[in-house]
């Protein structure tokens, strides 16, 4: 959108995985489940701590209205070492729409909870929202209740990016 804040972040799914290379590889998925939580938490506030610092007037009222964030991921060929799968096979492309399921609802649902502590963001309309194909195909029933009782903080909350670069950035 245009003027909109550039607030991005992204996991290391294979920080996730226990017992790496072996046959006892399993990912982590409670501690997962908390670091998505926290992370969409973080990006919030960052939103708010960077405020009126952005360089058009019209950034910082867009970054107000709308308060998106965009959590990620990276590591994912990490990933499928670590649980000793195919890159693309059946079973890493099953785990791979497990993780995803849970971060999307994951990450929805603390951002519902950030509404309940902070408020929703200014331009949430909820019947605009509901009737988007994401939010009834990639939401669980229970997610989209939540949300219907509580609002959202971000009006984007993920942001699933190529981040080959960034990952070698970060070795």
């Amino acid at each position: 959108m245009a003027n909109g804040s550039c607030n991005l972040a992204s996991v290391n799914l294979f920080a996730f995985v226990e017992k790496p290379f072996t046959e006892e590889a399993y990912f982590d998925m409670n501690r997962f489940h908390q670091v998505v939580r926290k992370m969409v938490w973080g990006l919030d506030d960052l939103l708010t701590m960077l405020g009126e610092r952005h360089a058009l007037p019209e950034q910082v009222q867009h970054t107000k209205d709308w308060r998106e964030i965009g959590l990620g991921v990276m590591g994912l060929a990490d990933l499928a070492l670590g649980m000793r799968l195919a890159y693309g096979s059946d079973e890493f492309i099953q785990l791979l729409d497990n993780i995803m399921f849970a971060m999307v609802n994951q990450a929805f649902m603390a951002s519902a909870d950030k509404a309940i502590k902070d408020g929703v963001f200014p331009k949430y309309d909820y019947e605009k929202i509901s009737k988007s194909a994401f939010f009834n195909e990639a939401l669980s029933q229970g997610t989209r209740d939540y949300i219907k009782l509580h609002g959202l903080r971000n009006s984007r909350v993920l942001s699933i990016a190529p981040t080959g670069s960034i990952s070698n950035l970060l070795g």
